[in-house]
């Protein structure tokens, strides 16, 4: 990574305090470029400060139209990877989301796109276990019916303890959804 090269994490539940580190770096003078590793970092490159706000957003359909109204509101594209959007515009810009009805259904598409990204990450990481595991055994040299039997009995354990591992981290995962959409179902029902 290079001194005009910065990569921040992203934390997935929590959208405003990702857009305001993105507005605290433009400040600094660092640009978002693109998404990277995988959907969990910002790219941002050394460009010169500026004052802006980003929000985040998540469209299927027609693009050309979606953009037109977005930038008739003042809102710029930065980046689009799979209908998530990012948006750049001036300290005053009205927000695209104003009604909690409006922002319940961008938390939703939110949480699929990361969970899509997340799962993807997770079979990846599985797949590899389920082909590395085996060719390990078969690489130490055991008569086969030998490390056979070893590997179905260390894959049973490992397939317990990394399922287990598994919904946890999901759970964990989901948590922060469910709770921001329920502080937000719950702000609509009493606004």
């Amino acid at each position: 990574m290079g001194k005009n090269v910065k990569y921040i994490g992203i934390t997935g539940y929590d959208s405003e305090y990702d857009m305001d580190e993105l507005s605290k770096y433009a400040r600094k003078g660092w640009e978002l470029a693109d998404l990277s590793r995988g959907g969990l970092c910002y790219k941002l490159v050394k460009s010169q400060p500026e004052e802006a706000i980003f929000e985040a957003d998540y469209f299927k359909g027609d693009e050309a139209e979606y953009l037109a109204i977005m930038e008739a509101a003042g809102w710029k594209k930065v980046l689009n990877a799979d209908g998530y959007y990012l948006f750049k515009a001036k300290p005053g810009t009205p927000p695209i989301h104003s009604e909690n009805i409006s922002r319940i259904e961008q938390w939703d598409m939110q949480k699929q796109y990361y969970f899509k990204v997340w799962w993807q990450l997770l079979l990846t990481v599985y797949s590899i276990v389920v082909i590395v595991i085996p060719l390990a055994f078969a690489a130490t040299g055991l008569p086969h019916t030998e490390w056979l039997s070893t590997v179905i009995a260390e894959w049973q354990i490992f397939s317990v303890l990394g399922i287990s591992i598994f919904l946890l981290i999901t759970l964990i995962g989901w948590l922060p959804y469910y709770y921001k959409a329920w502080k937000l179902k719950k702000g609509h029902r009493h606004g």
